[in-house]
Protein backbone atom coordinates (compact mmCIF):
# COMPACT_ATOMS: atom_id res chain seq x y z
CA UNK A 1 0.00 0.00 0.00
CA UNK A 2 1.29 3.53 -1.25
CA UNK A 3 2.12 5.30 2.69
CA UNK A 4 0.04 8.50 1.06
CA UNK A 5 -3.40 5.36 1.23
CA UNK A 6 -2.79 6.21 5.38
CA UNK A 7 -3.82 9.66 5.29
CA UNK A 8 -7.46 10.02 5.59
CA UNK A 9 -7.99 12.23 2.82
CA UNK A 10 -6.61 9.80 0.29
CA UNK A 11 -9.12 7.99 -1.71
CA UNK A 12 -8.13 4.05 -1.65
CA UNK A 13 -10.02 3.52 -5.00
CA UNK A 14 -7.77 6.00 -6.55
CA UNK A 15 -5.35 7.05 -4.73
CA UNK A 16 -6.34 10.80 -4.94
CA UNK A 17 -7.14 12.97 -2.83
CA UNK A 18 -11.11 13.83 -1.94
CA UNK A 19 -12.12 17.30 -2.81
CA UNK A 20 -13.60 19.30 -0.04
CA UNK A 21 -15.98 22.50 -0.15
CA UNK A 22 -16.13 24.10 3.23
CA UNK A 23 -19.36 26.40 3.86
CA UNK A 24 -19.44 28.71 6.66
CA UNK A 25 -19.98 32.08 7.24
CA UNK A 26 -16.98 32.01 10.41
CA UNK A 27 -13.74 32.92 8.89
CA UNK A 28 -12.13 31.39 11.44
CA UNK A 29 -14.27 27.96 11.67
CA UNK A 30 -13.14 27.72 7.83
CA UNK A 31 -9.32 28.11 8.38
CA UNK A 32 -9.76 25.92 11.48
CA UNK A 33 -11.27 22.98 9.40
CA UNK A 34 -8.80 23.50 6.49
CA UNK A 35 -6.03 23.31 8.57
CA UNK A 36 -7.49 20.25 9.85
CA UNK A 37 -8.63 18.39 6.46
CA UNK A 38 -5.48 19.44 4.89
CA UNK A 39 -3.00 17.84 7.38
CA UNK A 40 -4.63 14.80 5.97
CA UNK A 41 -4.35 15.56 2.58
CA UNK A 42 -7.47 16.21 1.76
CA UNK A 43 -8.01 18.93 -0.96
CA UNK A 44 -9.77 22.05 -0.43
CA UNK A 45 -11.54 23.21 -3.66
CA UNK A 46 -13.96 25.86 -2.94
CA UNK A 47 -14.56 27.93 0.80
CA UNK A 48 -18.20 29.38 0.62
CA UNK A 49 -19.35 31.85 2.77
CA UNK A 50 -22.75 30.85 2.43
CA UNK A 51 -25.21 27.86 0.62
CA UNK A 52 -25.88 29.91 -2.08
CA UNK A 53 -22.32 30.45 -3.36
CA UNK A 54 -21.83 27.15 -2.56
CA UNK A 55 -24.59 26.16 -4.92
CA UNK A 56 -23.40 28.23 -7.41
CA UNK A 57 -19.52 26.55 -7.38
CA UNK A 58 -21.17 23.19 -7.78
CA UNK A 59 -24.07 24.71 -10.49
CA UNK A 60 -19.89 25.44 -12.14
CA UNK A 61 -18.75 21.66 -10.92
CA UNK A 62 -19.96 19.30 -8.95
CA UNK A 63 -17.83 16.13 -10.57
CA UNK A 64 -14.86 18.11 -8.93
CA UNK A 65 -15.72 18.06 -5.09
CA UNK A 66 -16.36 15.13 -3.17
CA UNK A 67 -17.62 16.18 -0.14
CA UNK A 68 -19.16 19.05 1.41
CA UNK A 69 -18.50 20.49 5.23
CA UNK A 70 -21.04 23.30 5.69
CA UNK A 71 -22.60 24.90 8.59
CA UNK A 72 -26.02 24.83 10.20
CA UNK A 73 -26.44 28.44 11.03
CA UNK A 74 -25.70 31.41 8.12
CA UNK A 75 -26.99 33.98 6.24
CA UNK A 76 -28.44 34.23 2.65
CA UNK A 77 -29.35 30.43 2.93
CA UNK A 78 -28.32 27.73 5.70
CA UNK A 79 -27.30 24.63 6.01
CA UNK A 80 -30.40 22.68 5.80
CA UNK A 81 -31.78 24.36 2.94
CA UNK A 82 -28.29 24.08 1.57
CA UNK A 83 -27.97 20.11 2.15
CA UNK A 84 -31.69 19.56 0.44
CA UNK A 85 -30.24 21.04 -2.75
CA UNK A 86 -27.19 19.50 -2.76
CA UNK A 87 -29.08 15.70 -1.35
CA UNK A 88 -31.12 16.04 -4.30
CA UNK A 89 -29.66 17.23 -6.87
CA UNK A 90 -25.86 15.82 -6.18
CA UNK A 91 -26.25 12.40 -4.28
CA UNK A 92 -23.37 11.18 -4.61
CA UNK A 93 -21.27 13.98 -2.87
CA UNK A 94 -21.04 13.64 0.65
CA UNK A 95 -22.40 16.05 3.13
CA UNK A 96 -21.32 17.16 7.11
CA UNK A 97 -23.20 19.60 8.73
CA UNK A 98 -21.23 20.93 11.35
CA UNK A 99 -23.61 22.49 14.25
CA UNK A 100 -23.41 23.82 17.92
CA UNK A 101 -26.95 22.12 18.57
CA UNK A 102 -27.41 18.62 20.31
CA UNK A 103 -30.99 18.81 20.44
CA UNK A 104 -32.52 15.57 19.27
CA UNK A 105 -35.04 17.29 17.21
CA UNK A 106 -31.86 18.82 15.30
CA UNK A 107 -29.70 15.49 15.04
CA UNK A 108 -33.63 13.75 13.59
CA UNK A 109 -34.02 16.78 11.00
CA UNK A 110 -30.48 16.12 9.66
CA UNK A 111 -30.50 12.43 9.91
CA UNK A 112 -33.70 12.38 7.91
CA UNK A 113 -32.51 14.75 5.59
CA UNK A 114 -29.56 11.99 4.50
CA UNK A 115 -26.59 13.97 5.93
CA UNK A 116 -23.84 11.82 5.59
CA UNK A 117 -22.61 12.99 9.83
CA UNK A 118 -22.72 15.70 12.12
CA UNK A 119 -19.59 17.57 13.37
CA UNK A 120 -20.44 19.58 16.59
CA UNK A 121 -18.78 22.95 17.49
CA UNK A 122 -16.52 23.76 18.67
CA UNK A 123 -14.71 21.98 16.26
CA UNK A 124 -11.92 19.74 17.41
CA UNK A 125 -9.12 17.88 15.08
CA UNK A 126 -9.83 14.77 17.24
CA UNK A 127 -13.83 15.27 16.62
CA UNK A 128 -13.22 16.21 12.64
CA UNK A 129 -10.85 12.99 12.01
CA UNK A 130 -13.34 10.84 13.96
CA UNK A 131 -16.46 11.93 11.87
CA UNK A 132 -14.97 11.71 8.63
CA UNK A 133 -13.02 8.06 9.13
CA UNK A 134 -16.62 7.01 9.89
CA UNK A 135 -17.93 8.75 6.57
CA UNK A 136 -15.47 7.48 4.71
CA UNK A 137 -15.71 4.12 6.03
CA UNK A 138 -11.94 4.30 6.87
CA UNK A 139 -12.12 1.61 9.66
CA UNK A 140 -8.69 0.92 9.04
CA UNK A 141 -7.61 4.55 10.88
CA UNK A 142 -10.01 3.65 13.73
CA UNK A 143 -8.84 3.61 17.28
CA UNK A 144 -9.49 0.22 19.10
CA UNK A 145 -12.00 1.62 21.46
CA UNK A 146 -14.18 3.01 18.57
CA UNK A 147 -13.94 -0.17 16.44
CA UNK A 148 -15.30 -2.06 19.85
CA UNK A 149 -18.12 0.94 19.58
CA UNK A 150 -18.61 0.16 15.95
CA UNK A 151 -19.37 -3.64 16.18
CA UNK A 152 -21.29 -3.01 19.59
CA UNK A 153 -23.82 -5.98 18.34
CA UNK A 154 -21.05 -8.87 19.05
CA UNK A 155 -20.75 -11.25 22.02
CA UNK A 156 -20.16 -9.49 25.31
CA UNK A 157 -17.56 -11.74 25.51
CA UNK A 158 -15.73 -11.11 22.47
CA UNK A 159 -16.48 -7.05 23.51
CA UNK A 160 -14.79 -7.55 27.08
CA UNK A 161 -11.84 -9.76 25.19
CA UNK A 162 -11.45 -6.64 22.79
CA UNK A 163 -11.35 -4.29 25.57
CA UNK A 164 -8.24 -6.23 27.32
CA UNK A 165 -6.06 -6.45 24.67
CA UNK A 166 -6.32 -2.73 23.99
CA UNK A 167 -5.33 -2.48 28.06
CA UNK A 168 -2.72 -4.28 27.41
CA UNK A 169 -1.32 -3.21 23.78
CA UNK A 170 -1.91 0.88 24.69
CA UNK A 171 -1.03 2.76 28.27
CA UNK A 172 -3.65 2.96 31.20
CA UNK A 173 -7.03 4.13 29.41
CA UNK A 174 -8.03 7.00 31.38
CA UNK A 175 -11.07 5.54 33.11
CA UNK A 176 -9.11 2.44 34.57
CA UNK A 177 -6.93 3.35 37.84
CA UNK A 178 -3.16 2.86 37.25
CA UNK A 179 -2.87 1.85 41.19
CA UNK A 180 -5.78 -1.01 41.32
CA UNK A 181 -6.23 -1.55 38.05
CA UNK A 182 -10.02 -1.37 38.09
CA UNK A 183 -12.73 1.70 36.15
CA UNK A 184 -13.37 4.27 38.18
CA UNK A 185 -17.03 4.48 38.61
CA UNK A 186 -18.85 7.30 37.73
CA UNK A 187 -22.56 8.31 38.58
CA UNK A 188 -23.66 11.30 35.51
CA UNK A 189 -26.28 13.53 36.92
CA UNK A 190 -28.30 15.28 33.92
CA UNK A 191 -31.62 16.19 33.20
CA UNK A 192 -30.62 15.80 29.58
CA UNK A 193 -30.65 12.57 28.05
CA UNK A 194 -29.03 13.46 25.05
CA UNK A 195 -26.11 15.00 27.36
CA UNK A 196 -25.91 11.89 29.82
CA UNK A 197 -25.95 9.31 26.73
CA UNK A 198 -22.87 11.76 25.28
CA UNK A 199 -21.23 11.63 28.48
CA UNK A 200 -21.80 8.30 28.88
CA UNK A 201 -20.59 7.61 25.32
CA UNK A 202 -17.44 9.60 25.71
CA UNK A 203 -16.37 8.25 29.11
CA UNK A 204 -16.78 4.37 28.12
CA UNK A 205 -14.67 4.90 25.49
CA UNK A 206 -11.86 5.64 28.08
CA UNK A 207 -13.40 2.50 29.97
CA UNK A 208 -14.64 4.42 32.76
CA UNK A 209 -17.74 2.63 34.50
CA UNK A 210 -20.61 4.33 34.32
CA UNK A 211 -22.77 2.71 37.52
CA UNK A 212 -25.80 4.93 37.48
CA UNK A 213 -27.62 8.11 35.84
CA UNK A 214 -29.71 10.49 37.29
CA UNK A 215 -32.67 12.79 36.14
CA UNK A 216 -31.83 15.79 39.40
CA UNK A 217 -29.53 16.46 41.86
CA UNK A 218 -32.51 15.06 44.65
CA UNK A 219 -32.09 11.62 42.89
CA UNK A 220 -28.71 11.51 42.86
CA UNK A 221 -28.63 12.54 47.07
CA UNK A 222 -30.95 9.48 47.33
CA UNK A 223 -28.69 7.07 45.84
CA UNK A 224 -25.56 8.22 47.60
CA UNK A 225 -27.05 7.85 51.40
CA UNK A 226 -26.86 4.52 50.65
CA UNK A 227 -24.49 3.49 47.31
CA UNK A 228 -21.79 6.47 48.09
CA UNK A 229 -19.19 3.48 48.68
CA UNK A 230 -19.76 2.84 44.67
CA UNK A 231 -18.49 5.98 43.47
CA UNK A 232 -15.32 7.23 42.46
CA UNK A 233 -16.43 10.41 40.23
CA UNK A 234 -19.48 12.22 39.96
CA UNK A 235 -20.36 14.37 36.85
CA UNK A 236 -23.23 17.12 37.91
CA UNK A 237 -25.19 19.49 35.22
CA UNK A 238 -25.34 22.90 36.63
CA UNK A 239 -29.16 23.43 35.87
CA UNK A 240 -31.94 20.90 36.89
CA UNK A 241 -35.06 20.80 37.74
CA UNK A 242 -36.06 19.81 41.44
CA UNK A 243 -32.26 19.97 42.94
CA UNK A 244 -29.93 21.61 41.18
CA UNK A 245 -26.14 21.28 40.62
CA UNK A 246 -25.20 23.87 42.80
CA UNK A 247 -27.11 22.37 46.20
CA UNK A 248 -25.88 18.48 45.19
CA UNK A 249 -22.55 19.94 45.06
CA UNK A 250 -22.95 21.31 48.02
CA UNK A 251 -24.58 18.72 49.68
CA UNK A 252 -21.69 16.13 48.64
CA UNK A 253 -18.97 18.13 49.43
CA UNK A 254 -20.17 18.27 53.09
CA UNK A 255 -21.53 14.74 53.34
CA UNK A 256 -19.05 13.41 50.92
CA UNK A 257 -15.76 14.97 50.71
CA UNK A 258 -13.94 12.31 49.50
CA UNK A 259 -15.87 12.53 46.42
CA UNK A 260 -14.25 13.99 42.90
CA UNK A 261 -16.90 16.16 41.66
CA UNK A 262 -17.46 17.65 37.78
CA UNK A 263 -19.85 20.52 37.00
CA UNK A 264 -20.70 20.81 33.59
CA UNK A 265 -22.57 23.83 33.01
CA UNK A 266 -23.08 26.04 29.90
CA UNK A 267 -21.93 29.65 32.26
CA UNK A 268 -18.49 30.46 32.04
CA UNK A 269 -18.60 34.07 33.65
CA UNK A 270 -16.06 34.74 36.41
CA UNK A 271 -18.68 34.96 38.95
CA UNK A 272 -19.94 31.43 38.47
CA UNK A 273 -16.58 29.66 37.58
CA UNK A 274 -15.62 31.69 41.09
CA UNK A 275 -18.67 30.49 42.97
CA UNK A 276 -17.73 26.90 42.14
CA UNK A 277 -14.16 26.74 42.71
CA UNK A 278 -15.33 28.47 46.13
CA UNK A 279 -17.93 25.46 46.68
CA UNK A 280 -14.81 22.93 46.22
CA UNK A 281 -16.05 21.91 42.85
CA UNK A 282 -12.83 19.68 40.88
CA UNK A 283 -13.04 20.37 37.59
CA UNK A 284 -15.71 22.27 35.52
CA UNK A 285 -16.72 21.02 31.91
CA UNK A 286 -17.73 24.22 29.85
CA UNK A 287 -21.13 22.96 27.17
CA UNK A 288 -20.98 22.03 24.65
CA UNK A 289 -19.26 18.66 26.05
CA UNK A 290 -16.77 17.60 23.91
CA UNK A 291 -14.52 14.38 24.11
CA UNK A 292 -11.66 16.70 24.23
CA UNK A 293 -12.28 18.71 26.82
CA UNK A 294 -13.66 15.70 28.84
CA UNK A 295 -10.41 14.00 28.41
CA UNK A 296 -8.14 17.24 29.15
CA UNK A 297 -10.21 17.81 32.51
CA UNK A 298 -10.45 14.23 33.78
CA UNK A 299 -6.91 13.47 33.02
CA UNK A 300 -5.94 16.92 34.98
CA UNK A 301 -7.88 15.64 37.71
CA UNK A 302 -7.15 11.93 38.18
CA UNK A 303 -3.12 13.84 37.43
CA UNK A 304 -2.62 11.49 34.42
CA UNK A 305 0.25 13.91 33.11
CA UNK A 306 1.34 10.83 31.01
CA UNK A 307 -2.07 11.68 28.68
CA UNK A 308 -1.30 14.97 28.65
CA UNK A 309 2.23 15.60 28.03
CA UNK A 310 4.51 13.07 25.65
CA UNK A 311 3.75 11.05 22.63
CA UNK A 312 0.78 9.01 23.41
CA UNK A 313 -2.37 10.26 22.25
CA UNK A 314 -4.26 11.98 19.80
CA UNK A 315 -4.22 10.97 16.00
CA UNK A 316 -0.48 12.37 14.23
CA UNK A 317 -2.45 13.51 11.90
CA UNK A 318 0.13 16.76 11.31
CA UNK A 319 3.41 14.78 13.24
CA UNK A 320 3.49 14.97 16.85
CA UNK A 321 7.31 15.71 17.71
CA UNK A 322 9.93 13.68 19.72
CA UNK A 323 11.51 16.01 22.28
CA UNK A 324 14.86 14.10 21.60
CA UNK A 325 14.43 15.96 18.23
CA UNK A 326 14.50 19.31 19.35
CA UNK A 327 17.20 21.88 18.39
CA UNK A 328 17.78 23.18 21.77
CA UNK A 329 20.66 26.02 21.59
CA UNK A 330 23.23 25.65 24.41
CA UNK A 331 22.80 27.64 27.47
CA UNK A 332 24.07 31.39 27.31
CA UNK A 333 27.36 31.71 28.87
CA UNK A 334 26.44 35.13 29.95
CA UNK A 335 23.05 34.37 31.58
CA UNK A 336 24.45 31.30 33.30
CA UNK A 337 26.68 33.27 34.50
CA UNK A 338 24.57 36.15 36.04
CA UNK A 339 22.50 33.36 37.50
CA UNK A 340 25.21 31.92 39.50
CA UNK A 341 26.28 35.04 40.80
CA UNK A 342 25.20 37.12 44.29
CA UNK A 343 26.32 40.68 43.24
CA UNK A 344 27.31 42.14 46.42
CA UNK A 345 26.68 45.72 46.91
CA UNK A 346 29.37 46.95 47.31
CA UNK A 347 31.47 44.98 44.73
CA UNK A 348 28.06 44.14 42.10
CA UNK A 349 28.73 46.69 39.61
CA UNK A 350 32.73 45.63 39.16
CA UNK A 351 31.40 41.62 39.10
CA UNK A 352 28.39 42.26 36.65
CA UNK A 353 31.05 44.58 34.08
CA UNK A 354 33.72 41.69 34.17
CA UNK A 355 30.91 39.30 33.06
CA UNK A 356 29.18 41.62 30.32
CA UNK A 357 32.46 43.15 28.86
CA UNK A 358 33.48 39.81 26.19
CA UNK A 359 30.27 40.13 24.75
CA UNK A 360 30.65 42.83 22.35
CA UNK A 361 26.99 42.80 21.29
CA UNK A 362 24.97 43.09 24.41
CA UNK A 363 27.48 46.14 25.32
CA UNK A 364 26.77 47.71 22.82
CA UNK A 365 23.08 47.62 22.84
CA UNK A 366 23.55 48.51 27.00
CA UNK A 367 25.31 51.48 25.62
CA UNK A 368 22.67 52.67 22.99
CA UNK A 369 20.08 52.14 25.79
CA UNK A 370 21.60 53.68 28.73
CA UNK A 371 22.12 56.84 26.28
CA UNK A 372 18.20 56.88 24.77
CA UNK A 373 15.73 59.78 25.99
CA UNK A 374 14.01 57.16 28.64
CA UNK A 375 17.14 58.34 30.70
CA UNK A 376 18.13 61.51 29.81
CA UNK A 377 21.89 60.81 29.02
CA UNK A 378 21.82 61.32 24.76
CA UNK A 379 25.23 60.70 23.91
CA UNK A 380 26.81 61.06 27.62
CA UNK A 381 27.35 57.04 28.86
CA UNK A 382 30.52 56.39 27.24
CA UNK A 383 31.40 52.90 28.98
CA UNK A 384 30.09 49.66 30.26
CA UNK A 385 30.93 51.01 33.82
CA UNK A 386 29.02 54.18 33.75
CA UNK A 387 25.93 52.37 32.27
CA UNK A 388 26.11 49.74 34.71
CA UNK A 389 26.02 52.89 36.97
CA UNK A 390 23.83 54.78 35.96
CA UNK A 391 20.90 52.00 35.30
CA UNK A 392 21.96 50.01 38.58
CA UNK A 393 22.54 46.54 38.77
CA UNK A 394 19.33 44.71 38.76
CA UNK A 395 17.90 46.62 36.15
CA UNK A 396 21.05 45.78 33.87
CA UNK A 397 20.75 42.17 34.84
CA UNK A 398 16.94 42.16 33.87
CA UNK A 399 18.59 44.12 30.05
CA UNK A 400 20.83 41.26 29.70
CA UNK A 401 18.07 38.42 30.24
CA UNK A 402 16.06 40.44 27.94
CA UNK A 403 19.13 40.86 25.09
CA UNK A 404 19.70 37.16 25.57
CA UNK A 405 16.29 36.19 24.98
CA UNK A 406 16.45 38.19 21.89
CA UNK A 407 18.88 35.93 20.30
CA UNK A 408 16.26 33.44 20.00
CA UNK A 409 13.08 35.42 19.60
CA UNK A 410 14.52 37.21 16.65
CA UNK A 411 14.78 34.52 13.89
CA UNK A 412 10.90 34.70 14.22
CA UNK A 413 9.32 36.83 11.93
CA UNK A 414 5.16 37.90 12.04
CA UNK A 415 3.32 40.43 14.00
CA UNK A 416 2.07 37.16 16.34
CA UNK A 417 6.04 36.19 17.05
CA UNK A 418 6.20 39.78 17.98
CA UNK A 419 3.03 40.07 20.11
CA UNK A 420 3.36 36.67 22.13
CA UNK A 421 6.99 35.53 21.90
CA UNK A 422 8.41 38.74 22.30
CA UNK A 423 6.39 41.42 24.07
CA UNK A 424 4.22 39.38 26.21
CA UNK A 425 7.02 37.97 28.85
CA UNK A 426 8.68 41.59 28.51
CA UNK A 427 5.35 43.41 29.34
CA UNK A 428 4.49 40.16 32.52
CA UNK A 429 7.89 40.56 33.69
CA UNK A 430 7.85 44.75 33.74
CA UNK A 431 4.17 43.73 35.96
CA UNK A 432 5.69 41.43 37.74
CA UNK A 433 8.00 44.05 39.22
CA UNK A 434 4.76 46.46 39.98
CA UNK A 435 2.99 43.77 41.91
CA UNK A 436 5.35 43.16 44.40
CA UNK A 437 5.15 46.51 46.86
CA UNK A 438 1.22 45.91 46.53
CA UNK A 439 1.58 41.96 47.37
CA UNK A 440 3.72 42.92 50.10
CA UNK A 441 6.59 40.36 48.15
CA UNK A 442 9.57 42.76 48.04
CA UNK A 443 12.14 39.97 48.62
CA UNK A 444 11.61 38.43 45.64
CA UNK A 445 12.86 41.40 43.26
CA UNK A 446 15.98 40.01 43.01
CA UNK A 447 14.55 36.79 40.74
CA UNK A 448 10.91 37.55 39.99
CA UNK A 449 12.08 39.13 36.40
CA UNK A 450 14.17 36.71 35.21
CA UNK A 451 11.27 33.87 36.50
CA UNK A 452 8.55 35.71 34.49
CA UNK A 453 10.69 36.77 31.25
CA UNK A 454 11.96 32.82 31.17
CA UNK A 455 8.77 30.62 32.22
CA UNK A 456 7.33 30.32 28.57
CA UNK A 457 10.79 29.31 27.39
CA UNK A 458 9.04 26.05 25.89
CA UNK A 459 6.79 28.03 23.47
CA UNK A 460 10.13 30.13 22.23
CA UNK A 461 12.00 27.10 21.97
CA UNK A 462 8.87 25.38 19.66
CA UNK A 463 8.76 28.43 17.20
CA UNK A 464 11.81 28.18 16.30
CA UNK A 465 12.06 24.65 15.35
CA UNK A 466 8.38 24.83 14.18
CA UNK A 467 7.85 28.62 12.79
CA UNK A 468 5.30 27.75 10.36
CA UNK A 469 3.22 25.40 12.55
CA UNK A 470 3.62 27.31 15.50
CA UNK A 471 2.16 30.80 13.81
CA UNK A 472 -0.98 28.29 13.30
CA UNK A 473 -1.28 27.97 16.53
CA UNK A 474 -0.70 31.67 17.62
CA UNK A 475 -3.57 32.31 14.84
CA UNK A 476 -6.05 30.05 16.77
CA UNK A 477 -4.57 31.38 20.24
CA UNK A 478 -5.26 35.15 18.96
CA UNK A 479 -9.20 34.48 18.40
CA UNK A 480 -9.45 32.63 21.79
CA UNK A 481 -10.71 29.23 20.93
CA UNK A 482 -8.26 27.74 23.44
CA UNK A 483 -5.45 28.58 25.85
CA UNK A 484 -1.75 27.70 23.87
CA UNK A 485 -1.28 24.29 26.30
CA UNK A 486 -4.24 22.85 24.93
CA UNK A 487 -3.37 24.05 21.30
CA UNK A 488 -0.27 23.02 21.38
CA UNK A 489 -0.95 19.65 22.81
CA UNK A 490 -3.62 19.37 19.71
CA UNK A 491 -0.71 20.53 17.25
CA UNK A 492 2.41 18.59 18.24
CA UNK A 493 0.82 15.98 20.99
CA UNK A 494 3.57 17.66 23.36
CA UNK A 495 3.55 21.21 24.66
CA UNK A 496 5.64 23.89 25.73
CA UNK A 497 5.72 23.04 29.70
CA UNK A 498 6.81 20.08 28.45
CA UNK A 499 9.99 21.61 25.96
CA UNK A 500 10.19 24.08 28.95
CA UNK A 501 11.41 21.37 31.18
CA UNK A 502 13.99 19.54 28.73
CA UNK A 503 15.72 22.95 27.57
CA UNK A 504 16.20 23.49 31.54
CA UNK A 505 16.87 20.48 32.49
CA UNK A 506 19.63 20.63 29.64
CA UNK A 507 21.10 23.83 31.13
CA UNK A 508 21.02 22.30 34.14
CA UNK A 509 19.20 25.39 35.33
CA UNK A 510 18.36 25.58 39.07
CA UNK A 511 15.73 23.53 40.77
CA UNK A 512 13.34 26.24 41.30
CA UNK A 513 13.05 27.20 37.57
CA UNK A 514 12.15 23.76 36.86
CA UNK A 515 9.14 23.71 39.20
CA UNK A 516 7.97 27.32 37.26
CA UNK A 517 7.86 25.73 34.20
CA UNK A 518 6.01 22.37 35.60
CA UNK A 519 3.71 24.54 37.99
CA UNK A 520 2.78 27.88 35.13
CA UNK A 521 -0.42 26.12 34.38
CA UNK A 522 -1.62 25.19 38.07
CA UNK A 523 -5.61 25.42 38.73
CA UNK A 524 -7.41 28.06 40.24
CA UNK A 525 -7.88 25.14 43.04
CA UNK A 526 -3.80 25.36 43.80
CA UNK A 527 -3.24 28.76 44.36
CA UNK A 528 -2.64 28.63 47.93
CA UNK A 529 -0.50 25.76 47.45
CA UNK A 530 1.67 26.78 44.94
CA UNK A 531 4.69 29.52 45.72
CA UNK A 532 4.56 33.12 45.59
CA UNK A 533 6.80 33.27 42.68
CA UNK A 534 4.37 31.03 40.58
CA UNK A 535 1.35 33.27 41.47
CA UNK A 536 2.73 36.45 40.60
CA UNK A 537 4.21 35.13 37.27
CA UNK A 538 0.44 33.98 36.74
CA UNK A 539 -1.03 36.80 37.57
CA UNK A 540 1.16 39.10 35.90
CA UNK A 541 0.66 37.21 32.62
CA UNK A 542 -2.82 37.35 32.31
CA UNK A 543 -2.59 41.50 33.55
CA UNK A 544 -0.44 41.22 30.81
CA UNK A 545 -3.25 39.63 28.67
CA UNK A 546 -5.87 41.70 28.91
CA UNK A 547 -3.88 45.35 28.45
CA UNK A 548 -2.66 43.74 25.35
CA UNK A 549 -6.48 42.97 24.76
CA UNK A 550 -5.59 39.24 24.37
CA UNK A 551 -8.57 36.95 25.05
CA UNK A 552 -8.78 35.06 28.57
CA UNK A 553 -10.46 32.09 29.19
CA UNK A 554 -13.02 32.10 32.14
CA UNK A 555 -10.42 30.77 34.85
CA UNK A 556 -7.80 33.17 33.56
CA UNK A 557 -10.25 35.81 34.87
CA UNK A 558 -11.25 33.88 38.08
CA UNK A 559 -7.59 33.56 38.75
CA UNK A 560 -7.25 37.31 39.16
CA UNK A 561 -9.10 37.72 41.95
CA UNK A 562 -8.16 34.64 43.68
CA UNK A 563 -4.98 35.04 43.60
CA UNK A 564 -5.79 39.11 44.90
CA UNK A 565 -7.24 37.14 47.86
CA UNK A 566 -4.35 34.53 48.74
CA UNK A 567 -2.66 38.03 49.49
CA UNK A 568 -5.17 40.07 51.07
CA UNK A 569 -4.39 42.87 48.31
CA UNK A 570 -6.49 45.79 47.86
CA UNK A 571 -9.37 45.57 45.75
CA UNK A 572 -8.98 48.50 43.83
CA UNK A 573 -4.80 47.01 42.47
CA UNK A 574 -6.56 46.29 39.59
CA UNK A 575 -7.02 49.86 39.05
CA UNK A 576 -3.74 50.87 38.73
CA UNK A 577 -2.78 48.60 35.20
CA UNK A 578 -4.87 50.92 33.14
CA UNK A 579 -4.17 52.08 29.45
CA UNK A 580 -2.28 55.18 30.83
CA UNK A 581 -0.09 52.09 32.73
CA UNK A 582 0.20 50.68 29.11
CA UNK A 583 0.92 53.91 27.31
CA UNK A 584 3.76 54.47 29.59
CA UNK A 585 5.31 50.86 29.99
CA UNK A 586 5.50 50.33 26.33
CA UNK A 587 8.36 53.48 26.10
CA UNK A 588 10.44 50.88 28.37
CA UNK A 589 13.88 50.69 27.94
CA UNK A 590 13.39 47.08 27.61
CA UNK A 591 10.57 47.20 24.60
CA UNK A 592 13.19 49.13 22.91
CA UNK A 593 15.77 46.85 23.09
CA UNK A 594 14.40 44.26 21.18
Amino acid sequence: MDINSKALGINLKNLKPFNVMIVDDSKMDRLLLEKYLKSEMFNIVYMAENGKQALDLLKLNSEGVDIVCMDYDMPVMNGVETLKVIVNEYPKIKTIMITRSTEKEVVLELTKLKVTTIIIKPISREQVYEKFTKALQRTDLLKSEEIISVNSNSEPQKQEEAKAKVVQEKKVPLGIDPKTKQPYRVMIVDDSKIDQNLLKKYLQTEMFSIVSLFNNGQEAIDDLEVNSQNYDLICIDYEMPVLNGVDTLKYIKSNHPGLKVVMITAHSSTDVVRMLFSLKVDSIIVKPIRREQILEKLANLFQRKDLLAGTVIGFQTTGGIDLNNLKIPPAPHILMKILQSEFSTTEGSAELENIIAPDRAITVDILRISNSAFYGRSGKVKSLKDAITLLGVKTVKNLVMVLTNKNYTNQLKGELFKKYITDLPILSSLISLDLLAPLKQKNLSNEIFTFSLLRRIGSTIMAVNYSKRYYEILKLLNVGTKNVISLEQDEFLVNSIDVGRKVFKMWAMPEEFILLIQNQNFSINEVKSVTDIDRITRLSEIIAKKLMRISLMPEEEAMIAEVLNCYEADKNLMLAFNEDYFDNIKDHPYFASV
